[in-house]
């Protein structure tokens, strides 16, 4: 028996030669359009504007956060070496006071925001002070609970967010 394989396309909506947002909003729909008239499965379409991608996990402390991530990571670090077949090397980090480590596919740091509120709060600035204006916040990645996703962005938009809102002068929103 041969098993069928769907594929879809995935569009991270880039600006590339586009002048407006019309114009890149435009070119998706024909890239939709062909997709359906040609076999492809499924498109998922994502915001055009972003300038960066981060796993984002926010705690009371950043022990408890970085606690809560563990098994996420784990997951997703299993599953890169399954689906990429033992590719490339895995990185492994220190996390908590105790020694205790946590592996994780593209080192600490580097795509992940994770911690209390005011660690949460220095990380972004720091993004901003190298130029990203948009970020978008993975909050269930590899195989986090509900529970934490939901109690992680309610830090965030409770929290996190007006914080930033008002260090910047701007209007806080209402949670």
């Amino acid at each position: 028996m041969v098993s069928t394989m769907d594929i879809g396309v995935f569009q991270l909506l880039p600006r590339g030669g586009a002048a407006t947002d019309r114009e890149v909003v435009e070119q998706a729909l024909w890239e939709v359009d062909f997709a359906e008239r040609h076999g492809f499965e499924s498109v998922w379409v994502t915001e055009h504007h972003f300038s960066g991608l981060r796993r984002i996990c926010v705690e009371n402390t950043d022990g408890e956060a970085w606690r809560e991530v563990q098994e996420a990571l784990r997951w997703e670090r299993e599953m890169a070496i399954h689906f990429h077949e033992l590719g490339e090397a895995i990185e492994t980090v220190p996390t908590l006071a105790d020694g205790s480590m946590i592996e994780t596919t593209d080192g600490a740091g580097i795509g992940a925001c994770f911690g209390s509120v005011a660690t949460l709060t220095r990380q972004l600035d720091e993004l901003r002070a190298l130029g990203l204006r948009k970020v978008i916040g993975w909050f269930h990645f590899g195989n986090m609970p509900y529970g934490s996703v939901r109690r992680s962005m309610q830090f965030m938009a409770s929290e996190v967010t007006p914080r930033l809102c008002r260090e910047r002068g701007r209007p806080v929103p209402a949670t």
